[in-house]
């Protein structure tokens, strides 16, 4: 079957991972998903074992995998998205989709934006992307613009919405990551931007816009988790910061001081990891 010729070959160009699914785009331009979920482009509920073929419009060059959703990135720079629709996450203007009911097949992300990058981390319920004008731009939970709108799914403490929404910024950001409730962006020089909760951002209070990270340090990678983030600096050293309720802010220490308003232990500033 069609749907296996990459397979026999094992020959891939791109993969992603989400929370309980796996994307990747075989060498054909094929894209397929196996693990839990609509994520997978399957309307049956139980998992796919093995790779299966997803219906996208056009040939994909990039996946990113979420929370039980995908999106990926057309040859014709739109973006098209699949899985659970709730807060949001598929972008295509459908506020809220009953849980049960996920979009099996990858369909546009509404206002017809040519992007040229798109991201989601694999506990994140938002994507973000870049425009081939410059400009960024995030769907579903979270997202910072007031042009957000709070739907029945959404959480008390976010904003959501089911178009994409511009940042607020002048900034030309060159990559983003997304994690639960909160973005972190850099800029060209490696600045980093973070906005969204408190506890997940700038381990201080909830930021509606872009706020720099005032430490003079810069970046060439930056990844977020689910409440915690960490960049590797121009220096080849890892810096994290955020919750540290688990130690993930890898200095030693489970329980940093002060802590969050959202009753969480943090790391309020980017913190050099220990040696091992």
């Amino acid at each position: 079957m069609a749907q296996h010729d990459d397979l026999a070959i094992m020959r891939w160009q791109f993969e992603q991972s989400g929370a309980d699914h796996v994307c990747a785009i075989g060498i054909s331009g094929t894209t397929y998903c196996w693990g839990v979920g609509s994520a997978t482009g399957r309307v049956s509920p139980n998992p796919a074992t093995t790779p299966m073929a997803v219906q996208t419009p056009v040939p994909l060059t990039l996946v990113v995998a979420g929370n039980q959703y995908t999106c990926g990135l057309g040859i014709d720079k739109r973006a098209y998205c699949w899985g659970v629709d709730i807060q949001g996450r598929l972008g295509d203007s459908v506020p809220d989709r009953a849980y049960t009911q996920g979009q099996a097949t990858a369909g546009p992300v509404a206002g017809g934006h040519n992007f040229t990058a798109l991201f989601a981390g694999p506990l994140a319920d938002n994507t973000c992307a870049l425009a081939v004008d410059g400009t960024s731009w995030c769907w579903g939970d979270y997202v910072e613009n007031d042009a957000a709108t709070t739907t029945f799914d959404c959480y008390p403490s976010s904003r959501c919405s089911a178009v994409p929404v511009q940042v607020s910024s002048t900034v030309r950001f060159t990559t983003m990551t997304t994690g639960l409730r909160s973005v972190c962006a850099l800029d060209s020089t490696g600045q980093a931007f973070c906005w969204g909760n408190g506890y997940n951002a700038l381990g201080s209070t909830f930021r509606s816009i872009p706020a720099k990270l005032e430490t003079g340090l810069r970046f060439s990678s930056i990844e977020a988790g689910r409440s915690h983030q960490c960049g590797v600096s121009l220096s080849n050293a890892i810096f994290c910061w955020g919750a540290n309720e688990a130690g993930q802010i890898g200095d030693y220490s489970a329980v940093p001081t002060p802590n969050s308003p959202y009753g969480m232990s943090i790391a309020v500033s980017p913190t050099l990891i220990a040696a091992p």
